[in-house]
């Protein structure tokens, strides 16, 4: 049945998204981060549909007049990263390794990151696509997570879909689309119809975390709502809240997984922790010997089996474990510091969207939900930084179309703002006041 309704339903949702620039984002968004075809035993599980679908957005902003090319200072230095990975993969110790890393991973990027510059130009569309984006991982780790709670536990291994590797960097990318939920929430009706279903799906989303027993994604989730408990207006009240969810989660979570955390009180006698510092490691050395353009792209394991065979002895060879040290090594201290640049600039973006948010919802209260949309994605981003360092994330979609969207808000909000003032609900607009009659002139005396 799932199999009939996904062949049907991917291809009206195509053709919906030809119908509006506006409806072409949301699809692309859609097939990007819920990726319905990996679902799919059928035509769409065995066709390159994301890339049809960047070409039917495409096909349909121009069509629209919707494309608008802007190069802001982040797309300038994720260009740069680009390119510079691309001449690292030319100069690697295996291009080949590099160049099939590269042309599978990040070639679609080139024309992704430019494209979501020129297609979004107002503040809805950037809600919209936050909503769909955010809201279809959501709806993948809350189902994941409704599963494993009604069975009394398990751990999320195969009930994942493929583009996110595994349950650590599944674990990690939802805790960065729970920031993003929470940050939206200012969007929603102020109803129970729509705010009980919304706390139910971040409490999923949560457990969904938890059952990853990803140790990484759990401290970041830690770090993310302590974070934002700490610096809120009502950081008791919000502690206490955290504090109930956190009961109720106690009762549902089985036993099995408390074992997983006990590792944090050995982490010396942990094997897994201590092969990432062994390996992070052997990434500093690969930068120190390749300072410039790196090892190359996917290089890190071929290098260590020919260059440090005799470090490494029996253990078995591993990833970079760190997006930090996977970026230094295979890109260099160049590349490295492009893509801490791009990290550090995402930050101050959002904080300073979160400060001018506070000053301009005074007269536009209609923008105050980015003040609350830069807060959650600031501490998010914060917790994903810091989770980040425990795996390998530079190739994931969702982390860079987030980092995207968080230096298009502060954007956006002014120029809405500079484009019409706030209008209370029944006051009259500045065309019917101009058409209104003059009064009368006093009488002189």
């Amino acid at each position: 049945m799932r199999e009939l309704i996904l062949l049907v339903t991917i291809p009206l949702g195509l053709l919906w998204g030809f119908t509006s620039a506006r409806r072409a984002i949301m699809v692309l968004a859609w097939i990007c981060f819920m990726r319905p075809h990996d679902f799919s035993w059928g035509f769409w599980g065995s066709v390159p549909t994301f890339k049809l679908a960047l070409g039917m957005a495409i096909l349909s902003c121009l069509y629209h007049g919707q494309i608008r090319f802007k190069f802001p200072p982040i797309l300038i230095l994720f260009l740069a990263f680009l390119g510079w990975s691309g001449i690292g993969c030319a100069l690697a110790y295996d291009s080949a390794i590099a160049w099939a890393f590269y042309l599978r991973f990040l070639a679609t990027f080139w024309v992704v990151s430019v494209f979501v510059f020129a297609a979004i130009n107002d503040l809805t569309t950037l809600k919209q696509a936050l909503w769909v984006s955010a809201g279809s991982l959501g709806i993948l780790a809350a189902k994941t997570g409704g599963m494993m709670t009604l069975k009394g536990g398990g751990h999320v291994t195969d009930q994942i879909n493929g583009f996110v590797g595994d349950n650590n960097v599944f674990g990690l990318t939802v805790c960065l689309a729970i920031g993003c939920v929470l940050g939206l929430k200012g969007t929603l009706p102020k109803k129970k119809a729509y705010l009980l279903p919304f706390y139910a799906t971040v409490f999923l989303m949560v457990m969904c975390v938890i059952f990853t027993k990803s140790r990484g994604a759990f401290l970041s989730l830690g770090v993310i709502l302590l974070l934002s408990n700490l610096v809120s207006k009502n950081p008791i009240r919000n502690t206490l809240m955290l504090g109930a969810v956190l009961a109720a989660a106690y009762f549902v979570i089985p036993s099995d997984y408390f074992d997983r955390m006990e590792t944090f009180k050995n982490i010396e006698q942990d094997d897994s922790a201590m092969s990432r510092v062994f390996f992070w490691h052997l990434s500093w050395l690969q930068a120190l010997q390749h300072p410039i353009f790196g090892i190359g792209l996917d290089n890190h394991m071929t290098y260590n089996l020919n260059f440090f065979r005799g470090e490494l002895g029996n253990s078995t060879n591993h990833v970079a474990h760190s997006v930090y040290f996977q970026v230094l090594a295979e890109t260099g201290f160049v590349g490295f510091g492009l893509y801490l640049a791009m990290c550090l600039s995402t930050l101050w973006a959002l904080h300073r969207a979160h400060g001018r948010s506070r000053v301009l919802s005074s007269k536009r209260p209609d923008l105050a939900w980015v003040g609350t949309a830069a807060f959650w994605m600031r501490n998010s981003f914060i917790g994903y930084m810091f989770g980040s360092a425990f795996l390998n994330m530079l190739v994931f979609d969702f982390p860079w179309f987030f980092i995207w969207f968080s230096h298009m808000l502060g954007p956006m909000m002014e120029r809405e703002y500079a484009r019409k003032p706030f209008r209370k609900k029944g006051a009259p607009s500045a065309e019917k006041k101009a058409a209104e009659p003059l009064p009368p002139p006093a009488a002189s005396t």
